[in-house]
This record gives C-alpha cells, structure tokens and sequence, in this order.
C-alpha cells in the first residue's frame, strides 16, 4: 500500500470513527438517558449533569481527530517519520491522558454527591483504563517516530 493510499484509508477511518461519535455522543447518550429516567425518575436529576460532563469529554476526543487528520496529511506527502507527527503523537498521548483523568475525577465526583449508578461506575473505570492505553501508545509511537525521524535526517545526510 502506498503512501496515498494509506492517507486515503485513514481518512475515511477518521471520518468513520468522528461520525459514530457524534451519534453517540448527540443521539444514543442522550436517548439512553432519556430512557432511564423514564423508567426511574429518581434518575431525572442525573440526566443533565451526566450529560454535559459526557459532552465536555467528547472535546478532547475531537481534537484527537483533527490532529490525526494532519497526521494523515503528512502521511500523504511522504513525511511519515517527521518531528511534526511525532510532536502531533506526543499531543495526542496528552489529551488521552487529560481525558481520562477528568473521567476518573467525574466519576469520583458524581459518586461522591451519590448520582452515579454501579452499571455506569463499571463502565467509566474500563473506559479511563483504555484512555490510559490510547495514551500510552500514542506516546510510545510518538517516541518511535522521533527516532525515526532523527535516523532518516542522519541517513539524509549520508551519501
């Protein structure tokens, strides 16, 4: 697979993947919520609060697209291996992290003022954990990249 082609793909991934989101995140999140209050308005209080801290956690995750759509664009003009998209991976291991720590302090948070349900508790904790893992390898192939990049200049340079 070539260079263009590999950009193409990934982009159509990144507008895949940005599309389900924003269903989620604008569509069955708040239809969810809706339903569980239905079924048990001792729930009812929950739903706004719930739901814009969820929508407050989607910023980041669109950041994460946008920079990876740059990514993609390198990836297009043949400079895989840059300090550009190595900074850009570094960026993206941020954001996984910042997400997943407000997560984990929304979680707290609501458990402490007792609105948070055993299902949603279960649930939060597996998505920080992966957040965690989005991170790890972002930063782990930000770093790969780097050394890459050095190598391909050091190789540049060499006749």
């Amino acid at each position: 697979m070539n260079q263009q082609k590999l950009s193409k793909w990934l982009k159509c991934i990144t507008i895949l993947v940005t599309v389900m989101l924003t269903i989620i995140l604008f569509l069955v999140i708040p239809a969810y919520g809706r339903d569980i209050v239905c079924l048990n308005s001792r729930y009812s209080g929950w739903y706004m609060p719930w739901l814009v801290f969820i929508w407050l956690l989607g910023i980041p995750c669109y950041a994460v697209l946008i920079i990876f759509w740059g990514i993609c664009n390198e990836i297009r003009n043949d400079n895989s291996f840059s300090i550009k998209n190595a900074k850009a991976l570094a960026l993206i291991s941020k954001l996984a992290m910042v997400d997943s720590f407000l997560l984990f302090l929304g979680i707290v948070l609501f458990s402490v003022f007792q609105m948070m349900h055993i299902s949603i508790l279960v649930l939060g904790i597996l998505v920080v954990i992966e957040g965690i893992a989005i991170s790890v390898i972002a930063a782990v192939l930000g770093h790969l990249v780097q050394k890459a990049s050095k190598m391909k200049d050091e190789n540049d340079l060499t006749i």
